[in-house]
């Protein structure tokens, strides 16, 4: 499937949404972030249960940036779209605790887009991946955008 390449905002905008910009392409909720001199596009809404993942902090794990979603506080990597795990082990009394140690799935559960900056505006173009990832399911449901819009206080 072939997509296009969409205007989706001036860097300016970018800039004043604190580095963040949210839209719909294509039918598609999607946000651009930057973090550090780096610029990202996935998919605006948490594949696990359609929570609002890219209003989340940004925190980075082994040098990857993550998005941390506001509802459950899984880790998200913005290169990948793969979720990071915390490692556990068990302790001398045979109890699991957490490590500092973590690691990402083989699978993609966030769908990434290509970003790019081109004489002041941020272009998107999207993801020409056709496997089936876990956040298609809520990328074009009005329910789930209609919830992302409200917590970003829109009405």
């Amino acid at each position: 499937s072939k997509h296009t390449t969409v205007a989706v905002c001036t860097l300016g905008e970018l800039k004043e949404g604190g580095g963040r910009f949210h839209g719909t392409v294509e039918g598609r909720k999607v946000s651009v972030v930057v973090h550090k001199t780096n610029i990202y596009c996935l998919d605006s809404i948490c594949y696990h249960t359609g929570g609002p993942l890219t209003l989340g902090d940004i925190e980075e794990i082994n040098g990857d940036p993550c998005l941390k979603c506001p509802w459950h506080k899984y880790p998200v990597s913005l290169t990948c779209g793969k979720k990071y795990s915390q490692l556990v082990e068990f302790d001398s009394n045979g109890k699991l605790r957490k490590t500092n140690g973590w690691s990402t799935g083989k699978n993609i559960v966030q769908r990434t887009h290509k970003a790019e900056i081109k004489e002041g505006k941020v272009f998107i173009t999207l993801s020409k991946d056709d496997s089936k990832i876990k956040s298609d399911t809520y990328a074009k449901s009005d329910m789930a955008a209609k919830c992302f819009d409200k917590a970003l206080g829109l009405k």
